[in-house]
């Protein structure tokens, strides 16, 4: 075999050898799509059992926190007996004069007077029902037996003697008698008749009282016309509703209390009536910038801005699908004046900084942000930038819905959709990040997101 023909064969081999090398990087490189669905599914359904875990323990903490306000709200109703139990003392201790055994000593004013210092004036009708019997049962009782009838005595039986006549002292004293307890019992049926009637006048006061306190009729606020409430009691009832105000425990043991915390069952039968200030606490936490709830809020919208941001960043750079071309073709732009590799430089590692430092100011990892920042240099392939961006903004929505969930289970979703957790502004930069990944944009359609406005063709 000739020089020539060796060299030639030589060639073709190592021609050979490179189709192959060449090949086989292409052969990988198309498995790579593969393999980010796949992680993709795997980080979907993580973020599913997070949520729902997230669920379950806000279920669980309202429980425990409605648990507690009722042992709470039992331990005041056992302290309010207790304090009813001594005040009764002082009240009678008063009237007796510290001497319950001797009536003698006994003083209705006295008592009348203790009870009305201790507020306990629903003590004052039981009290002089009580000082009107220990009266009759000191009047004297002048009887006089019957000398008519037989009697026994150890078995012996004895006629009555004849009738004796009466001298007219004895007579007197007979016919007085007879006047003296008939002017006993006139004296009782009259008080007996004066304190019915007052209490029939207290019972009718009381219902009077207690329908105007609770027009419910202890109903729980189910099938009662809102509109005939004062217009003050309604206002309250709605903001407690909304969780705009809270109700002092104090004024819930209350008739004015109960009627407020029941026309707030009959405007949202959601409405928890055992923990009447945990929709005032909900939305304080959500609501104000220094709560739990509304720094994670706030930190995980400002994420998704940041999101938006750097999305137009990496249409703007326009990578092709395969890092290893694009390591070749950037320097080449860079080169020949083309700025989008270098502003991509300038503001995308920032911007992915500020995201990482935010999510974990939410709550999350530094493990469920790495394949972001891994993913975000300016020579990765596009698609791969979109999808990875993609995944952060579904961790973002998980912990966003989360949150939603244990709002509308203390709030109720009608009372929970005037909180927002979600901006509105950012569900078009959400939707627009999510058409991006999915290498299908609504065409024709210009999109803001991130300050850009970008029109699909």
């Amino acid at each position: 075999m000739s020089v020539e023909a060796i060299l030639a064969q030589l060639a073709q081999q190592a021609g050979q050898r490179r189709e192959s090398l060449v090949g086989g990087a292409i052969a990988g490189i198309s498995q790579l799509p593969a393999q980010i669905m796949d992680d993709r599914e795997r980080r979907r359904i993580q973020l599913v059992n997070e949520a729902r875990q997230a669920e379950q323990l806000g279920f669980q903490r309202h429980a425990d926190e409605r648990a507690t306000s009722d042992q709470a709200m039992q331990d005041l109703a056992n302290q309010t007996a207790v304090r009813k139990q001594a005040i009764a003392r002082e009240v009678i201790k008063a009237y007796t004069g510290g001497t319950p055994n001797d009536p003698s000593t006994n003083n209705l004013e006295a008592g009348i007077a203790r009870a009305r210092e201790l507020g306990a004036e629903d003590l004052i009708p039981g009290l002089k029902e009580t000082h009107r019997k220990e009266l009759l049962d000191a009047q004297p009782k002048i009887t006089q037996e019957d000398p008519t009838k037989d009697t026994y005595a150890n078995g012996v039986l004895t006629k009555p003697a004849a009738p004796k006549a009466m001298t007219p002292a004895e007579q007197a004293q007979r016919d007085e008698t007879a006047r003296h307890n008939k002017a006993t019992e006139a004296i009782s049926a009259l008080t007996e008749g004066r304190t019915e009637a007052a209490q029939r006048e207290t019972a009718r006061h009381n219902r009077a009282t207690e329908k105007t306190a609770d027009p419910f009729g202890g109903q729980g606020g189910a099938g009662i016309d809102l509109e005939k409430l004062p217009t003050t009691i309604r206002d309250q009832a709605q903001a407690l509703v909304d969780g705009r105000r809270q109700l002092d425990p104090r004024l819930a043991g209350k008739p004015l209390g109960q009627t407020i915390i029941n026309a707030a069952y009959a405007i949202d039968p959601t409405f928890d009536q055992g923990n009447y200030n945990a929709r005032y606490k909900t939305r304080t936490d959500l609501t104000n910038p220094g709560g739990t709830g509304g720094k994670t809020i706030g930190a995980l919208n400002t994420a998704i801005q940041h999101a938006g941001k750097l999305s137009d960043l990496i249409e703007q750079l326009d990578n092709t699908n395969y890092p290893m071309a694009n390591a070749l073709i950037n320097p080449i732009k860079s080169a020949t004046g083309n700025t989008a590799v270098t502003n991509f430089d300038t503001v995308a590692p920032q911007l992915a900084k500020e995201i990482e430092r935010v999510w974990r100011g939410a709550g999350g990892t530094a493990g469920e942000i790495h394949d972001l920042i891994e993913t975000i240099g300016h020579n990765k392939g596009k698609q791969q930038q979109r999808e990875a961006l993609q995944q952060f903004v579904d961790l973002a929505k998980g912990k966003l819905d989360a949150l939603e969930t244990q709002r509308d289970a203390v709030m109720g979703k009608t009372a929970g959709a005037t909180i927002p957790i979600l901006f509105e502004q950012n569900k078009p930069i959400m939707d627009t990040i999510a058409q991006r990944a999915s290498g299908k944009p609504a065409p024709g359609a210009p999109i803001k997101v991130g300050g850009f406005t970008v029109v699909v063709k």
